[in-house]
């Protein structure tokens, strides 16, 4: 009988036969969901962390420039440094609402290129952020 190596569960979690709940079984995709969550999570939001996470979604509400744009890629770096030691950064794109060709005010995109040390793999995170 083989054995099916997991690494973490799948967010959002949704019931599975198998194991209980999808799960993650590559490096990889394990350290896209954490880069995510990363990004995605407001420092504060995590209680026993409280410098945890970038906090996309709270830039939405300041005025885009090239000033936040470095202090977004910036305070990525910080995190990343800080809670995914293994990952290097290659890349940060940093696009807001008016930098798309439609009128998307209140948007933002951030692609960044990634190499994984211990798999020595590259992958990429686009995340859009918007408020809803």
């Amino acid at each position: 009988m083989s054995r099916i190596r997991t690494l973490a569960p799948r967010l959002p979690l949704n019931p599975n036969n198998q194991f209980g709940y999808d799960m993650l079984s590559t490096i990889k995709g394990t350290t896209k969901q954490n880069f995510k969550c990363l990004m995605l999570t407001s420092p504060g939001e995590r209680v026993m962390d409280p410098e945890f996470g970038v906090g996309l979604k709270q830039y939405l509400f300041e005025n885009f420039s090239q000033e936040l744009k470095v202090d977004l890629k910036t305070n990525i770096r910080q995190q990343v440094a800080t809670y995914l030691p293994f990952v290097k950064i290659k890349n940060i794109t940093v696009l807001f609402g008016d930098d798309f060709d439609s009128p998307n005010y209140n948007k933002l995109f951030v692609s960044i290129q990634y190499f994984i040390q211990s798999t020595s793999k590259v992958d990429v995170l686009n995340l859009t952020v918007k408020n809803d």
